[in-house]
């Protein structure tokens, strides 16, 4: 049987969803996969295999390459959308005026 075209151009779109445990009876943890959101698509890749695949950000709609760590969010964003405060610290010149103060001209 021949693979079937993506029914959408560009990356995929992708939510976590977890599916019921793979061992049958038991309650252990769920079975963890990323399913394409874009209507008329039915691709799934599990977790394991879901890191370097390009994706559609859910926030701003660019593409972006999936990473570890973005594979614990339910829909995943690129890092230009990440809230959060922007990690600013002092300036150069700040800095090279506090030491001039400490040291006294040295």
């Amino acid at each position: 049987m021949a693979r079937t075209k993506n029914n959408h151009s560009g990356p995929h779109k992708y939510m976590r969803v977890e599916l019921k445990s793979r061992i049958k009876g038991s309650y252990g943890e769920p079975y963890i996969v990323f399913r394409c959101m874009i209507p008329g698509c039915s691709h799934y890749v599990a977790r394991e295999l879901v890191v370097g695949n390009e994706s559609e950000c859910w926030r701003c709609g660019d593409a972006f390459q999936m990473t570890t760590a973005l594979t614990y969010l339910k829909k995943p964003h690129c890092v230009s959308c990440t809230k959060g405060k922007p990690k600013s610290g002092p300036s150069v010149e700040d800095v090279s005026a506090n030491l001039d103060k400490l040291l006294g001209g040295i």
